[in-house]
């Protein structure tokens, strides 16, 4: 197996096993056992330990959300259709995952992006990547500032929908957020 494939399959691995499980109650030994990779392989490929770990499955889980952001995006003079469309889906993961796929973020930046400089910065970063895309989908219909306002409420209710959906083992959350969205839409526009 490649180098490349096993810190892939880590990566993989612990980003899941943090979105299900928290940082502190994922351990080494069962990202690498999910991932299949050789338990040795861990320390040389992640020399800064557990906290690089995180970084970096933090990082990853935001370029994946910032695929999907952009994946939706099908018709930048429609913001509320895309939007929808990204609220359905994420619906759909988290019940296709039994529940236990919540925010891609929320679940490891609660636990620990005051405790940890690196892995906060990490959500950071993958917070502002988030809204940044979404502020450059959405400036074609709404401009600039209308778009960054937007950017900013609908992550924070996503989280919020998602956080409760999980709670609630129910699409409920989310589909309230979609049936919302045309009028948050509005409300900046």
């Amino acid at each position: 197996m490649a180098r490349s494939d096993s810190r892939e399959r880590i990566l993989a691995s612990a980003s899941e096993l943090f979105r299900r499980r928290g940082y502190h109650a994922t351990s080494w030994r069962q990202v690498v056992d999910h991932g299949g990779a050789p338990w040795g392989s861990i320390a040389f490929l992640f020399p800064g330990g557990k906290t690089q770990l995180g970084a970096e499955a933090v990082a990853r889980s935001g370029r994946e959300v910032d695929a999907r952001l952009r994946q939706v995006f099908f018709d930048p003079t429609d913001v509320t259709r895309s939007l929808v469309a990204f609220v359905v889906s994420s619906a759909d993961q988290l019940e296709e995952g039994d529940w236990e796929l919540g925010s891609p973020l929320a679940t490891i930046a609660l636990e620990m992006a005051h405790r940890d400089d690196e892995v906060g910065a990490a959500c950071i970063e993958a917070y502002e990547l988030w809204a940044q895309t979404l502020t450059e989908l959405c400036t074609p219909q709404l401009g600039d500032r209308a778009a960054g306002e937007l950017a900013g409420i609908f992550l924070s209710a996503w989280e919020g929908a998602l956080l409760r959906a999980r709670t609630l083992r129910s699409r409920r959350p989310l589909a309230e957020l979609a049936e919302t969205t045309p009028r948050l839409v509005k409300m900046v526009d």
